[in-house]
């Protein structure tokens, strides 16, 4: 493995751009890093394929029910080789459970990056509970 500080650090801020795009519910935030040949796994979307299914599938169902969402920085693990990389976390945030408390949610996140025309895009990620 390369890694890169300067990929690692790129790779650190899309997890940050991640969370800024739930927090503000920010759905295009994401999109050029989401690739229409990438393929996804979520909390609630079994499998979603590109930017569209992501979206409706998965953000836009868990997104606007989930609060004070959380990437646990210390948790971060990130790996570069080429134009390859890998980010592992931890997260938090809240939603309200059936009978309508607040419930703490906590899970984790894997995501596989591919490096084009200079960029980093999201190829696959993976979120659970």
């Amino acid at each position: 493995m390369d890694n890169n500080p300067a990929d690692e650090t790129a790779i650190r801020h899309i997890l940050q751009r991640v969370e800024n795009s739930v927090h503000s519910l920010d759905y295009d935030g994401v999109r050029d890093i989401i690739p229409d040949d990438g393929v996804y796994f979520g909390s609630v979307a079994v499998q979603a394929r590109g930017y569209q299914e992501l979206y409706e599938g998965q953000f836009s169902k868990v997104w606007p029910n989930i609060s004070s969402f959380r990437i646990v920085p210390a948790s971060i693990e990130a790996r570069t080789a080429g134009d390859m990389a890998w980010a592992i976390c931890l997260f938090e945030s809240e939603a309200p459970g059936p009978d309508g408390t607040v419930m703490e949610r906590k899970g984790r996140m894997t995501f596989i990056f591919e490096r084009r025309d200079g960029a980093w895009v999201m190829k696959h990620s993976h979120d659970s509970l």
